[in-house]
């Protein structure tokens, strides 16, 4: 069967109420016929491609913030919000969403696929936030996970299995998010080193009494640096900044200055989700390669920007590299692959959940075998 774009699918419904959506799915679902949830399609392109007969359907007319609470640090926001519009309302009472995820996207799209960057580490992902969800299922019903408040162990948390489904279980309408306060200061301090030494110093810090917000190793035409984000009031900053610097002379690593933020995370051509501590060894594997790199060590995700093609022998490399925990994904002349490589059981658990919930494979027809 051929295939075609998310990003270039057909044209795009957009629906502006969930009764709406609900129902467009219902008649899909009747005529099984399948359909491709999006919000502003930013990331699309970095998913393999899907059934050509594919409706494309956009949470785009659901962006409303439907209730924001600030003394309780959550805010429920409909699946087609803009981050932009979210994080400047927020910023209004000192408060953000902590998320390494593009301005341009939906917050639909960062659950759907669980774009969590470095700043989880000080802060959790975002499965850890996700406090309540609401979908249209693949029969049309409009269902609802968790609840609008920090404190509630009613029910399944069905919310942590559509996190990271990218649209092929339900479509996302609404979600309730645990909110943080903007801190009172926030600083990065970039470290210069061989990359062996700069494992050693993630180590250390990682174990240290003090948790850094995030990491972020890169990679450019003047050798590789690490950037160790520290948030919180001015005598914290103070005194993490000393004993990040006194830590970083007992490796003998040099200061490369410091910035208020981190090296923006955005997608690449080349993304390995791999074990922490397999860090240095995906580093290690790219180095012959010309391009921009950069890596979270706390996490266990490296993007990698290459000056020109990937070959098979380094693909097959990074592969094995993550071989039964974690996954590859290439872009290149206009298509996205995935290798992932965790174990046969793991794949049979995900293609039970998706015949459990979309026995018909209505939403994003063939992603989940493009994926696995």
């Amino acid at each position: 069967m051929s295939r075609v774009s998310l990003a270039s699918a057909p044209a795009v419904l957009e629906p502006g109420s969930r009764e709406e959506l609900a129902a467009i799915v219902s008649e899909h679902a009747a005529a099984g016929r399948p359909l491709s949830p999006r919000g502003r399609g930013s990331g699309l392109e970095y998913l393999p491609r899907i059934d050509p007969e594919s409706t494309a359907v956009s949470s785009r007319g659901l962006s409303s913030i439907v209730e924001y609470e600030p003394a309780d640090l959550t805010a429920t926001v409909e699946a087609g919000c803009c981050i932009r519009d979210l994080q400047a309302k927020l910023r209004e009472c000192g408060q953000f969403l902590p998320a390494d995820y593009p301005d341009e996207g939906t917050v639909g799209g960062l659950v759907a696929s669980a774009g969590d960057g470095p700043l989880a580490l000080g802060y959790g992902g975002i499965r850890d936030r996700l406090l309540g969800i609401t979908v249209v299922t693949a029969e049309g019903a409009v269902a609802r996970a968790g609840s609008r408040v920090v404190k509630s162990v009613a029910g399944y948390d069905l919310g942590k299995l559509y996190c990271g489904s990218f649209g092929t279980l339900a479509f996302i309408v609404e979600v309730t998010l645990k909110l943080a306060p903007l801190p009172e200061r926030s600083e990065t301090l970039h470290f210069a080193g061989p990359p062996e030494t700069l494992d050693g110093f993630v180590r250390r810090a990682l174990a240290s009494p003090f948790r850094p917000s995030a990491l972020v190793l890169t990679r450019d035409d003047s050798g590789f640096a690490l950037g160790v984000r520290v948030d919180g009031s001015a005598a914290r900053l103070d005194r993490l900044t000393t004993e990040l610097r006194d830590m970083a002379g007992t490796f003998a690593l040099g200061v490369a200055g410091t910035t208020r933020g981190l090296p923006w995370w955005r997608h690449a051509g080349v993304e390995i989700a791999h074990p922490p501590a397999l860090t240095r060894r995906v580093v290690e594997a790219l180095s012959g390669e010309e391009g921009e790199l950069k890596a979270d060590p706390a996490n266990g995700r490296t993007r990698f920007e290459p000056s020109g093609s990937v070959g098979q022998e380094l693909q097959d490399e990074l592969a094995g590299l993550v071989a039964g925990d974690g996954w590859l994904r290439i872009r290149a002349d206009g298509e996205t692959r995935w290798r992932r490589t965790e174990d046969a059981g793991s794949a049979a658990v995900v293609r039970a959940l998706k015949l459990a919930l979309d026995p018909k494979d209505i939403f994003n027809r063939g992603l989940i075998e493009a994926l696995l």
